[in-house]
């Protein structure tokens, strides 16, 4: 089951595809602490037949966390795991393709999972909020972590916790 990384303050907009010449499949993502604990926020469906494009956004979260995925179809004996295969990762998007490797014709990206990675919702230190001087009556603001140095692409994986993303700067003119 691949995890990923996601830092406190980082949104996520979920997109889900399933083609329409493949059976139904169930995909299944969880948030959970990175520290440990239960979950706090599970999401799956049926994708396939009819319903083959899905989107859900996974809000920011107040702890680091890490996102269980998990993709299946069925057999005659029940559920039975789908293979993962990652098709790209950026430092703002990640691919996970899964197919039943027994299907003919199988394609990796038969149920894709499109993560696309916000960090626009951490907030941010705010010079002299209240307009008295930089140093007087102004709140605690804790400044966000600063994200590890990702390794280059080549040896990047999809399972690595990583995939912290690096806030962008804001496009937004000062005043």
């Amino acid at each position: 089951m691949p995890e990923l990384g996601l830092p406190a303050g980082a949104s996520v907009r979920l997109t889900i595809t399933g083609r329409a010449d493949r059976d139904l499949h169930r995909w299944n993502v969880s948030v959970l602490p990175a520290a440990g604990g239960p979950a706090r926020l599970t999401f799956g469906s049926w994708i396939g037949g009819r319903d083959l494009h899905q989107r859900i956004d996974i809000p920011a979260q107040d702890v680091d966390c890490r996102l269980e995925i998990q993709s299946r179809h069925h057999n005659a004996q029940g559920w039975a795991d789908d293979r993962a295969s990652p098709e790209e990762d950026t430092p703002d998007r990640l691919l996970i393709g899964f197919c039943n490797p027994s299907t003919r014709g199988a394609r990796p990206d038969d149920v894709l999972l499109s993560f696309a990675f916000d960090t626009r919702d951490r907030q941010l230190a705010k010079e002299d909020a209240d307009g008295q001087g930089e140093e007087e009556n102004e709140p605690e603001v804790r400044k966000p972590k600063q994200p590890k140095a990702r390794p280059p692409a080549a040896s990047r994986s999809y399972l690595e916790p990583a995939l912290r993303v690096a806030a962008k700067p804001s496009a937004r003119p000062k005043a």
